[in-house]
């Protein structure tokens, strides 16, 4: 397993599971004690990975627990440790001991990219929220596109219908609101059945070429 393979897998475990031991850092720390964390990140620097391992097995529960109180999502945590891990395999021979602690370094590159993942979120919180602004639910889901095809019909035909002669007009809504036959509009309006029945033919006709684009066709007479 390489060494990159071996932050990811530690990474994913909220309790990541610590490599075998060096039989080379054992051996050293027999004779001189535990190798500090800079040693460690010092030959970390110099291609060992095994010392590497070493460090990321002690301080990386503790950078772990960090990156959980910080984004409230293991998962999120997780991935954060694993970045800042790989990071600092890339970057270990950049570190200055003089500048700070091996712990204090890996925690600042830690929170750092904590604190992008955060800014990620809020980002995308904002885009959600300005999208549900221009496209409300009821306009996105298909009940609210029935709606709003209903409300547009509904609204074409009072137009359409204000656009009649005043008689049509009236025969239409006697019939369509009223409910009124051709022949109790006739008495109602008190002109001939026939006349009123052409006033519809007319009306609809005209509505119909006014809602569609096209002439009505009607069945013919037999």
């Amino acid at each position: 397993m390489t060494t990159t393979d071996s932050i990811r897998t530690h990474a994913r475990s909220s309790t990541p599971a610590p490599p075998p031991p060096d039989p080379e850092v054992c051996s050293r720390q027999r004779e001189s004690g535990p190798a500090t964390d800079a040693e460690l990140l010092a030959r970390a620097a110099a291609g060992s990975e095994s010392a590497f391992s070493t460090l990321h097995r002690r301080l990386g529960g503790a950078l772990y627990s960090t990156a959980v109180r910080m984004l409230q999502n293991a998962d999120d945590a997780a991935e954060v440790l694993q970045e800042t891990f790989l990071y600092a395999w890339s970057r270990a021979h950049s570190y200055d001991p003089s500048r700070a602690a091996v712990s204090t370094w890996l925690a600042l590159i830690l929170r750092s990219r904590c604190i992008d993942r955060l800014r990620r979120r809020e980002h995308q919180r904002r885009m959600r929220t300005s999208i549900e602004r221009e496209k409300p639910q009821s306009q996105c889901d298909p009940a609210g596109f029935d709606r709003v095809a209903n409300q547009q019909r509904r609204r074409c035909l009072s137009q359409a219908m204000e656009r009649l002669p005043a008689a049509q007009k009236q025969v239409l809504e006697l019939a369509f609101f009223r409910g009124l036959t051709h022949r109790e509009i006739a008495d109602e309006v008190g002109v001939p059945l026939g006349t009123i029945k052409t006033r519809s033919v007319l009306a609809m006709d005209k509505l119909h070429r006014d809602l569609t684009g096209r002439p009505r066709m009607r069945a013919a007479a037999s």
